[in-house]
């Protein structure tokens, strides 16, 4: 778990373990508020947070903390045992957006609006993803536009009616070849030369 917050097995030897020495200054503005509270209502509270680690990933966390009283009923520390439930968020967002996009199939949602859905619904899941769906036109054997609701307007303008080809940039080699295409730098990559 220590880890995930950008601490060496070195690290976690050195009890008390605080998260705010390895989560990033947002996080730790949250866990002061939280911390604050907890010092003027002194009870067992059962948590789930979210918080930004080292390095910027988000990071879901449910637990339990417990006032460490001293010999006049006075916080002097918390104790707390908290478990990574990241995953767990993550496979909820994928049903709910599963979900909603059946739904809007089931109501007879407009083609247009359930693409955008699918679009939004990935990149929900991903961090600094921005994606879009393009339909294949058999009888222009031609990419159109299907969906890319957080893509600049000119960019899907540019891509709509793109060729497939062995050589056209991810999305026309990925539909000429019939499989996924990665490209990491569309500067240097050679599918996108042309």
């Amino acid at each position: 778990g220590a880890q995930q917050f950008g601490v060496d097995q070195e690290g976690v030897k050195n009890i008390p373990f605080m998260l705010t020495e390895v989560a990033n200054a947002e996080s730790i503005k949250e866990i002061a508020q939280e911390e604050e509270i907890f010092f003027t209502d002194p009870k067992p509270v059962s948590v789930e947070a979210r918080y930004l680690v080292h390095g910027g990933a988000a990071h879901w966390y449910n637990g339990t903390k417990v006032p460490l009283l001293d010999k006049d009923g006075q916080v002097i520390a918390v104790a707390g045992i908290f478990h990574d439930v990241t995953e767990i968020k993550r496979q909820e967002k994928i049903r709910r957006g599963h979900a909603h996009i059946l739904e809007m199939i089931a109501r007879g949602q407009p083609l247009s609006a359930t693409l955008d859905a699918i679009v939004r619904t990935v990149e929900n899941l991903l961090e600094n993803v921005s994606g879009s769906i393009l339909l294949y036109q058999p009888d222009e054997k031609k990419l159109r536009h299907g969906a890319a609701p957080n893509l600049p307007e000119s960019y899907a303008n540019i891509i709509d009616g793109v060729d497939i080809g062995p050589k056209v940039g991810s999305f026309g080699t990925a539909a000429y070849r019939r499989e996924p295409v990665y490209v990491s730098d569309t500067y240097q990559d050679p599918l996108w030369e042309d």
